[in-house]
């Protein structure tokens, strides 16, 4: 473990988990990987919609499925 990883560790990331995704990650197709892509964009701005009053009011409304 380098000094790097160590601080990570230190502060709660779970380095070997992040490890294993991006393992996964790289693993899929082209095909695979845009719609990995996509679903984890909406994910983080559905995210940031239910989190977020600043986002929610530029949004307007409901957030689309």
């Amino acid at each position: 473990m380098n000094l790097f990883e160590l601080l990570l560790w230190l502060k709660g990331f779970d380095i070997r988990q992040a490890e294993k995704k991006l393992k996964y990650v790289k693993s899929l197709s082209l095909d695979g990987f845009r719609k990995w892509q996509e679903e984890r964009k909406w994910a983080i701005a559905k995210y940031h919609f239910e989190n977020n009053d600043f986002f929610k009011k530029k949004v307007k409304g409901s957030f689309p499925d």
